[in-house]
């Protein structure tokens, strides 16, 4: 998977308004964790720096409480998107992926 592209169609996924159909709104959640999920097991796979993975994992958290999913600890599902919105433009930066393009 190249990751530059993955995290792209995840920050467009995550830029449509949150959905209140369920079944969408679980495709959607499904779609993303997906892609996180496989952007884990390449960083793994690559032996990714220490940085890259906890990006990986504040982005797999803020996605689930983002759907409701995962506690949001009191904070919005819009503040959770920003934050994972900042957590794939430093995975996107030259210290995470980009440094492969």
């Amino acid at each position: 998977m190249n990751a530059l592209v993955a995290l792209q169609k995840l920050r467009s996924l995550l830029e449509e308004p949150i959905m209140t159909d369920r079944s969408i709104r679980y495709a959607a959640f499904g779609a993303a964790k997906a892609i996180v999920l496989s952007l884990q097991r390449d960083a793994d796979r690559d032996e990714m720096d220490g940085y890259t993975m906890e990006k990986l994992s504040v982005l797999d958290w803020h996605i689930g409480a983002m759907f409701g999913m995962d506690d949001d600890n009191g904070h919005s599902a819009h503040q959770h998107r920003v934050w994972a919105t900042a957590a794939i433009e430093a995975l996107c930066s030259d210290q995470c992926f980009g440094h492969n393009e």
